[in-house]
């Protein structure tokens, strides 16, 4: 709610541009950002000053229907062309952008978010990065906007600030963030959830996570591509950074993404003692503690590929 209201203060300016895919969270305005539109079926309302395009995501790019193809500048501006006809961009206010999108751990592609930043700077647009799921060294950097070079004007920060206890913040400029003192809750600033962040932040910093998770993730990357080639079959993508990852499952002759196929693996995994993430979108999502030893994050993924193995025979 604080990241809206910080985005809306200027009442002739309430748009607010998200992504097709996107997960911003499960509470009502939340969900009106997040682009999925099977999880808010329920609403019956949606804001009309929100507004969603496509992911810059080559297998379900609407400009380009080749599997190989990398979404740049030219796929922005086609996007923000089609929105145009339909919106009045000058009631723009802010874009908010997940620095990975979740169920797939797909990365912007970089001269996609270049085009975005600067289109955004030249019409005074808000820059809004979430980093609920990214920050705090997911990606192999402290925050996941760090990989694209650029310095958002509002950051929203959650999960990882305390590995364990429900808290989150909106990190913002003060001329942004100086809203009305009245919104608050129940809970703010709840001192056992403060206490946990800190000795988060703590261990964070003296056991060098971060640095830690860009090495684990050369481990992942390496067994996951091991995987992709044992079964071409199924395996469309592998996409990810640091210590986040996601399979794609699918057919390559057709590029569709196969839900089914990631829920049986998912299913035959946990059987073996092994959790995954379920997403619903054909992929399975690898994302274990950034304290996990080489040995036992090499044991889960040899796990993974056997029960792909089996599912497969």
């Amino acid at each position: 709610m604080l990241r809206i209201n910080s985005i809306k203060k200027d009442k002739n300016r309430l748009g607010i541009i998200s992504f097709n895919g996107a997960m911003h969270g499960k509470t009502l305005g939340a969900l009106m950002l997040s682009g999925k539109t099977k999880e808010k079926h329920w609403i019956g309302y949606h804001d009309p000053n929100i507004h969603h395009i496509p992911f810059p995501y080559g297998l379900t790019c609407p400009w380009n229907n080749d599997k190989n193809h990398l979404c740049d500048a030219i796929c922005f501006q086609k996007s923000i062309e089609e929105l145009k006809k339909k919106v009045d961009l000058k009631t723009i206010a802010g874009i908010i952008i997940e620095s990975y999108q979740g169920w797939g751990a797909m990365f912007y592609p970089k001269k996609y978010m270049d085009e975005l930043v600067k289109w955004a700077k030249s019409k005074n647009i808000l820059l809004i990065f979430d980093e609920i799921q990214s920050g705090f060294g997911r990606t192999g950097k402290l925050f996941a906007f760090e990989h694209y070079d650029v310095i958002p004007d509002i950051v929203c920060l959650g999960k990882g600030i305390s590995s364990s206890l429900p808290l989150s913040a909106v990190v913002a400029n003060r001329k942004l963030i100086d809203v009305d003192p009245s919104l608050n809750s129940t809970h703010s600033g709840n001192p056992l959830c403060c206490a946990a962040t800190l000795a988060s932040l703590e261990v964070i910093i003296k056991e060098n996570l971060v640095e830690e998770s860009t090495r684990k993730g050369i481990i992942i990357e390496k067994e996951l591509q091991k995987i992709k080639k044992l079964f071409p079959d199924i395996v469309l993508d592998i996409q990810g950074k640091g210590m986040v990852y996601a399979i794609h499952f699918g057919t390559p002759k057709t590029s569709e993404l196969n839900p089914e196929i990631g829920d049986k693996i998912i299913e035959r995994c946990m059987e073996k003692g092994v959790l995954m993430i379920r997403t619903g979108m054909g992929t399975i999502k690898i994302g274990p503690p950034l304290t996990i030893s080489d040995d036992a994050l090499v044991e889960g993924l040899n796990v993974l590929s056997n029960a792909i193995n089996e599912i497969c025979d």
